[in-house]
C-alpha cells in the first residue's frame, strides 16, 4: 500500500512552510471528533485512474517492492461522499459538469483529493477505475483534521462482486472526459507528503499575500478588516508569558506551550495566529464569533490555494483563542499530573497521538508506546513515543524556569 509521513513542523526550517502546512487542517478543527476513529471513506471518482510510468512514482510516497510483482501503481481524485464529507466545503465538480461549466468543474477537481494505489493484475482489483465509481478510500490523520491532499486507494465498492462496468455517477461519469491526465507531465509537480505543490505559470510569479482579496473566496466575515499577512517572531519568555495570560488551566497553559515549542520551535507566528485558523469556511470556526479575531489575511499556501486566515494584534488575543480550542479538545486530552517534567511528557505524549499529530485509539497508543508502531489492517504507522517524550522533557524543563 502507498505509505506517507505524518509532516511535522520541525522539518521545516522557512516559517511560511510552517505555515502552509496549516492547510486542510484547522479548517474543519473538529472532523477526526465527529469522525471518531475512522479513517476509511467512501468516494466517487472524478478522473479515470492514470497508471504511472516508470519513474513517474519517484517522491510519491510509493515505498520500494510495495503492491506486489503484478501491481500497478495508479493515481486519480476523488470526492468522499456523506453528510460530514470533508469535501462539503469545495464545489461539487459532478454537478458543475452536468450543468455544462466546464471551466469551474476543472477548477474544482483540482482542490479535491489525489488518491494513489496499487491495481493488481487479477480479481476485484483489476476492474478499471474511472469517473463516476464508488471506491473505498483512507485518509491519513493530520493535526485536528485529516490530510485532504493525499488518499490511498483501497478498492471498488460500485462492481464488487458483480463485475459490472457500469458507472455508479452518470453526472460525475462526464468528468473524466473534460480533465486529461493526472499522471506528473500532465498535472504538475508533486512533492512527497504535502500533495500537490503550486506551479506558478507567471514570471515573475505574483505575491503569496494578497493583501486586495481579489483572490480569495468571499470572507465569513466581510465586515472584519483586511491586512496583509505579516509575521512575528517572539522570544520564549515572551510566548509563555503569552500562553500564562490566556485564562486557562496550568495544565492546558502546559500543553499549549509543549505543542507550539514542537511544532512550531521558531517561534515565528502569521499575524499572531498560533493555530493557522482559517476564515473562509462557511459555518465559521468551532468555538469562536467575529469578535474573537482582529482582522484577516489572504494568504497563497504551497497548494496554490489563496485562504483567508485568522489575524490578531497581539499575540496575546492570538493565544486566548488557541486556549480555547485546546480546552475543546480536552474531552479526549489527559491534563497533565505536574509532578515531574518527565511525567507531563510521558502523558504530553499520550495526548499528541491520542488526538494532535494523529488519532490513535487507547488501545492503539498502548501499543504504540510498547513497539513503535500501530497496525490497522495492512498499514504499519510507526512513531517514536520515546523521541517524542524527550522533546515534551525539554519543553516543560524550559517552562519551570521561565
Amino acid at each position: 500500500m502507498w505509505w506517507t509521513k505524518v509532516l511535522d513542523w520541525t522539518d521545516f526550517s522557512d516559517p511560511v512552510s510552517g505555515f502552509e502546512l496549516v492547510r486542510n487542517t484547522v479548517q474543519q478543527a473538529n472532523l477526526i471528533d465527529a469522525f471518531h476513529d475512522n479513517d476509511r471513506f467512501y468516494a466517487v471518482v472524478l478522473t479515470n485512474a492514470d497508471p504511472l510510468g516508470p519513474g513517474e512514482a519517484d517522491g510519491q510516497g510509493f515505498p520500494e517492492g510495495s503492491g506486489g510483482a503484478n501491481a500497478a501503481k495508479y493515481i486519480f481524485k476523488a470526492r468522499i461522499l456523506g453528510p460530514k464529507s470533508p469535501h462539503l466545503f469545495l464545489p461539487d465538480p459532478c454537478l458543475l459538469s452536468e450543468a455544462n461549466d466546464t471551466d469551474a468543474a476543472m477548477n474544482a477537481i483540482h482542490q479535491h483529493t489525489t488518491f494513489f494505489g496499487f491495481i493488481d493484475s487479477g480479481g476485484d482489483a483489476a476492474y478499471p477505475i474511472g469517473a463516476g465509481d464508488i471506491v473505498e478510500v483512507e485518509l491519513e490523520r493530520g493535526w485536528f483534521s485529516y490530510n485532504l491532499e493525499r488518499g490511498i486507494f483501497i478498492e471498488v465498492v460500485s462492481s464488487k462482486g458483480t463485475g459490472a462496468t457500469a458507472t455508479s455517477n452518470a453526472a460525475c461519469a462526464t468528468v473524466g472526459s473534460i480533465f486529461g491526465s493526472l499522471t506528473p507531465a500532465g498535472f504538475g509537480n508533486f512533492s512527497g507528503g504535502n500533495g500537490a505543490t503550486f506551479n506558478c505559470k507567471e514570471s515573475p510569479c505574483p505575491p503569496r499575500d494578497d493583501p486586495t482579496f481579489s483572490k480569495c473566496r468571499t470572507p465569513t466575515y466581510p465586515n472584519l478588516p483586511k491586512k496583509a499577512t505579516n509575521f512575528m517572531k517572539y522570544s520564549e519568555s515572551q510566548v509563555i508569558s503569552a500562553i500564562r495570560a490566556s485564562g486557562q488551566s496550568e495544565s492546558i497553559q502546559k500543553i499549549m506551550w509543549a505543542i507550539i515549542k514542537k511544532e512550531q520551535p521558531k517561534l515565528s507566528f502569521p499575524a499572531n495566529n498560533v493555530a493557522g485558523i482559517q476564515l473562509d469556511n462557511r459555518s465559521g470556526f468551532a468555538g469562536a464569533t467575529e469578535a474573537s479575531f482582529d482582522y484577516q489575511t489572504c494568504f497563497r499556501d504551497n497548494g496554490g490555494d489563496q485562504r483567508i486566515f485568522a489575524g490578531f494584534d497581539t499575540l496575546e488575543r492570538g493565544m486566548k483563542v488557541f486556549g480555547s480550542l485546546i480546552q475543546g479538545k480536552m474531552k479526549v486530552f489527559k491534563s497533565l499530573p505536574g509532578s515531574s517534567p518527565s511525567g507531563d511528557a510521558d502523558v504530553m505524549t499520550w495526548n499528541y497521538y491520542r488526538s494532535w499529530n494523529t488519532a490513535f485509539s487507547p488501545d492503539e497508543l498502548t501499543s504504540l508506546k510498547s513497539t513503535g508502531q500501530v497496525v490497522r489492517g495492512s498499514r504499519t504507522y510507526e512513531r517514536n513515543w520515546n523521541a517524542t517524550k524527550n522533546s515534551f522533557i525539554s519543553s516543560f524543563t524550559k517552562w519551570q524556569s521561565v
